[in-house]
């Protein structure tokens, strides 16, 4: 074989979305901080990012994960993101997913009844507690940034839906948070394409919508938002349950940015008390438990600081190969990227 590169990737089920986490075989990414080396990626080595989860080793589906060296000496490690069209500072379920990779391969000591990882991101440093019993690890717990509700009630005119109602919460993320009913549809599996057509409506139609981050200054929403659809009514075993469509992509997990900005959601609204847990699904049915554990400032904002609980798996142990010869060997997707015409 004319092998040009190998890279080193654990496959990972974070609460039930796909995570590819790239441990090595990478070249080394300058910078002072999670960002600069994310945007250095961006700039000189995007092929990784395509390689990684593009077709035909990945789908569209997908998320990656980048470990480095920290910026921060206090973290063990630092980590960004990346998906089909983009790259992300951060994300909940997929740090989790890390948190609980680097206990249960050794790359951090696991200590019993638990382990704090402590990893370097664009949005600063965040906590990962994972549960470790007899030797093995197990849920990971993740404390997110402050999180808060930014508007209420706002109102958009949509394509086939006319006005549509939604609310901003922040996770680390911003989300449109929409409720599912008076659009006609229901937070259900068989709704997945309509939910899908919808989002992406509604995405397109907050396109020129841009609110800053108090603090991230480079977290604002102009193309970069995403949507949550839910329900009012709990399910039968009490509980929530919600959609996230991102980047016009069916999120397979509960999403945790999302699931942190509906904590601080419920919480502004009296239906949730500090520390009192609540239980997120979506439509596949993967679950995520959260609280707000205590109130802080983001700005001149109310925001609560949230956790969220979850379960994440080792799904597989990889090595990506690239021979010379392969015309697809940097990945392709269906909007043409990549296309050898």
């Amino acid at each position: 074989m004319k092998l040009e590169s190998t890279i080193r990737v654990i496959d990972t089920n974070a609460v039930g979305h796909p995570v590819r986490i790239i441990t090595g075989g990478i070249p080394h990414l300058p910078g002072k901080t999670m960002l600069e080396k994310m945007n250095y990626m961006r700039s000189h080595y995007d092929w990784i990012r395509t390689t990684a989860i593009l077709e035909p080793r990945g789908y569209e589906g997908m998320m990656g994960a980048v470990i480095t060296d920290p910026t921060n000496s206090e973290d063990h490690f630092g980590v960004f993101y990346f998906e089909a069209t983009k790259y992300v500072p951060i994300s909940g379920v997929c740090t989790m997913s890390v948190g609980r990779t680097l206990v249960e391969t050794g790359m951090i000591p696991a200590v019993e009844p638990q382990t704090e990882v402590r990893l370097d991101t664009g949005n600063g440093s965040f906590k990962v507690f994972v549960e470790v019993e007899k030797g093995e690890a197990v849920g990971s717990t993740l404390e997110d940034e402050g999180s808060f509700v930014y508007e209420t009630d706002s109102k958009v005119s949509v394509p086939g839906f006319g006005t549509v109602s939604y609310d901003v919460i922040y996770g680390g993320f911003w989300y449109a948070w929409v409720d599912a009913e008076p659009l006609g549809l229901e937070v259900k599996f068989s709704y997945k394409s309509r939910l899908i057509e919808a989002g992406r409506k509604i995405i397109e139609a907050l396109r020129d919508v841009d609110i800053q981050h108090p603090i991230h200054k480079h977290m604002g929403t102009r193309g970069k938002w995403n949507m949550g659809f839910y329900e009012k009514s709990k399910d039968a075993d009490g509980a929530y349950r919600s959609q996230i469509i991102h980047g016009g992509m069916f999120d397979r997990s509960p999403c945790g940015t999302c699931t942190c900005g509906m904590a601080a959601w419920l919480y502004a609204r009296g239906e949730i008390g500090l520390k009192e847990e609540f239980v997120n699904k979506n439509t596949l049915g993967a679950r995520l438990t959260s609280k707000a554990v205590k109130e802080m400032k983001v700005g001149d904002l109310n925001a609560v600081v949230p956790h969220i609980t979850g379960r994440t798996f080792i799904t597989g142990f990889n090595q990506l190969i690239l021979e010379g010869d392969d015309i697809f060997k940097y990945g392709w997707s269906e909007d043409g990227t990549g296309l050898a015409e």
